[in-house]
């Protein structure tokens, strides 16, 4: 996870961020979401303080790291919303072979390759 991921694009938020969110909320730890992600434990903490700072909440608390009011409401709009590009990215790549759909799958593979995306596992 690339740092200052929030500020690359002015006020929006990077989508490995979202994905680290959902994740932390479905293993109930910064190190075993980082290992699910496959990055490190420092790179999901420091993740983890851009949401808290974007956000302007702590999202998980305690030690059983239990989701705040509004950690459940940004972790279900988070999770809703992985699942419309994820299942959006399935069907663009389950196209029939076409000049255009070839350049996408040939440059999403490339971003694959890079480690600029991932490769939509959101569990």
């Amino acid at each position: 996870m690339r740092a200052r991921a929030v500020s690359r694009i002015k006020g929006l938020l990077d989508l490995n961020l979202l994905r680290l969110l959902v994740t932390l909320q479905a293993t109930g730890s910064v190190d075993a979401a980082a290992r699910r992600l496959e990055i490190s434990s420092h790179s999901a903490r420091g993740g983890l303080a851009e949401l808290r700072a974007y956000f302007g909440d702590r999202l998980f608390v305690g030690p059983t790291f239990e989701t705040t009011q509004v950690g459940r409401q940004v972790c279900a709009v988070a999770h809703q919303s992985l699942e419309v590009l994820d299942a959006g990215m399935k069907a663009v790549v389950a196209l029939p072979a076409t000049p255009a759909s070839f350049a996408l799958r040939t440059r999403r593979q490339a971003l694959l390759a890079t480690g600029s995306i991932s490769g939509g596992q959101a569990n």
